[in-house]
């Protein structure tokens, strides 16, 4: 009867469990990473938009209505005692030119290019991109998906040949 009660209870144990997971933040269903992750002078942190949707900001924001506007956010000193410190992501992707490949980033927004901006607050910090480059992975035009990792260096924004931050990242949103 232990026998029997055993197994019963085993076979239970393998039915309730799922091989699918959904707990990915992506609308996709074969979704594994995060939004946007990004590593800041070698500190990586979870950086969605502060909406905490993956839908790309369809008016571009500052960049105008020429661009999607991937965000990212991250508060460092949620939970802390320390004066915040928050970190605002901002990958600029022009809607007439979209392909996977690797695209270069300018240290000024230019027409039909892609452009990566960080903003730091909490410390008085000024930051200004000095170079790097957005690499699409993944582009689907009828889902209007896209993956794909990032790279860029700042400076003070006064001496373009200092560089004050390294950001590397990768995200998942969709364009719509």
């Amino acid at each position: 009867m232990k026998k029997y009660a055993l197994l019963v209870f085993g076979l239970l144990s393998l039915l309730s469990c799922s091989s699918s997971d959904t707990s990915g933040t992506s609308n996709s269903s074969n979704a594994t990473t995060a939004i946007m992750t990004t590593k800041i002078d070698g500190f990586l942190y979870d950086t969605p938009p502060q909406n905490g949707s993956n839908i790309a900001d369809a008016t571009g924001g500052t960049f105008g209505t020429g661009y999607y506007l991937l965000n990212g956010f991250k508060n460092t000193a949620t939970g802390k005692l320390t004066a915040p410190k928050m970190y605002y992501l901002k990958i600029a992707i022009p809607k007439s030119n979209i392909f996977v490949g690797t695209h270069d980033f300018m240290n000024n927004i230019q027409p039909d290019a892609y452009y990566a901006s960080l903003t730091i607050t909490g410390n008085n910090e000024t930051v200004a991109t000095i170079s790097g480059n957005v690499k699409i992975t993944y582009y689907n035009a009828t889902t209007k998906e896209i993956k794909g990792s990032f790279t860029f260096t700042t400076s003070n924004g006064v001496d373009v040949t200092t560089v004050t931050h390294n950001v590397i990242g990768t995200f998942d949103f969709f364009l719509q």
